[in-house]
Formats: structure tokens, C-alpha cells, sequence
């Protein structure tokens, strides 16, 4: 059995910054996780389980979305088609409440394309 302040001391180490989510038994309901952070305790922006699930979620259905453009010129063209998608699908995440804003430019944005995420030379480079 752990007591309550163990389990505080174990899920907020602030020296560490690990945190620990206990297995924990309670009376009617079973053993259960009893906690929802992450081992990155002292990083504000990854701290929960559920935020670090979201941007997993986030990553891999924008690698899904965007595998289409594999083959497609690297040009403005797809530039802006890729950003729309990946806007609409972020918009669409904003509106059910998963990312923080008053408006979805306040919750997200998205860089893609000359200046942005790549230089002249590197496409110069790469044949484009």
C-alpha cells in the first residue's frame, strides 16, 4: 500500500523531474494507474499523458494524410494543397476543443514550403 504522500512525492519528483503514475488498488473499483503524467514532469508542455497522445495522433494522421504527396512536384502547387489539409484537419481539432485559442490562429499554425521550412539552395540542391 503507498501512502498519499508517496504517491505525491512519486508523481511530482521536482528535483527529477520524473514523475511516476503508482498501481494502485481501491477499494470497489479494482487496481488502477493512479496518475496521468509523463516522465518529462518539469516540461510544462509535455507533462500529461493525453497531450503527448494527442501530438502522437496529430503526427502520424498528418503522416497518413500527407503520404499522397510523396511523388507529387516539391513546388508552391503542393505546397499550399498539403497546408490546407493539414489546416482544415488542425481546424477541425480546434473546434472539438482539443487545441487551446480563441480563434484557430491563436491554437495552431502550419509551415510549409519556401522561407518557410526550406531555402532556394536546398531546393536548388534537390532538383526541384
Amino acid at each position: 500500500e503507498i501512502t498519499r504522500s508517496e504517491n505525491d512525492r512519486l508523481n511530482v519528483d521536482v528535483q527529477a523531474g520524473k514523475s511516476i503514475n503508482v498501481i494502485k488498488a481501491f477499494t470497489g473499483k479494482g487496481i488502477l494507474v493512479w496518475g496521468a503524467r509523463t516522465l518529462a514532469g518539469n516540461d510544462n508542455e509535455w507533462r500529461y499523458i493525453s497531450v503527448r497522445r494527442f501530438f502522437n495522433f496529430v503526427e502520424e494522421s498528418t503522416k497518413k494524410a500527407t503520404s499522397q504527396f510523396v511523388f507529387e512536384p516539391n513546388d508552391a502547387n503542393t505546397w499550399v494543397r498539403v497546408k490546407a489539409m493539414i489546416e482544415n484537419f488542425l481546424t477541425v481539432q480546434w473546434r472539438a476543443g482539443a487545441l487551446a485559442g480563441a480563434k484557430a490562429e491563436h491554437a495552431f499554425y502550419v509551415k510549409i514550403g519556401l522561407g518557410e521550412t526550406m531555402t532556394l539552395l536546398r531546393l536548388i540542391l534537390a532538383g526541384a
